[in-house]
């Protein structure tokens, strides 16, 4: 939901309300955050004009893929971790 009061951006969360400056901080959720927010219905998106736009893009990219990089949510990078051996009982 758009608050235009305050100028920022919510989503009602189970356990409170998650507040942004702006919509593309949105975007630093991780991406299947993002695309199940993309899925969701919006409150009141038609009290400002940016917002219905920003949901509409959000669904779009999320069909697509996430190909336009100013509209690309956090990956998950997968590291793997070196280890070494315990010269004593042989495991990492």
């Amino acid at each position: 939901m758009f608050m235009k009061e305050i100028h920022c951006v919510a989503i009602k969360r189970e356990h409170g309300i998650q507040y942004f400056n702006s919509m593309l901080s949105i975007l630093t959720l991780p991406f299947y955050d993002v695309s199940d927010l993309s899925k969701l219905e919006k409150i009141n998106p038609s009290n400002y004009y940016g917002a219905t736009l920003f949901s509409r893009k959000l669904k779009f990219e999320r069909r697509r893929g996430w190909k336009d990089e100013l509209y690309k949510p956090q990956f998950l990078v997968y590291q793997q971790i070196k280890y070494t051996l315990d010269p004593l009982t042989n495991t990492a």
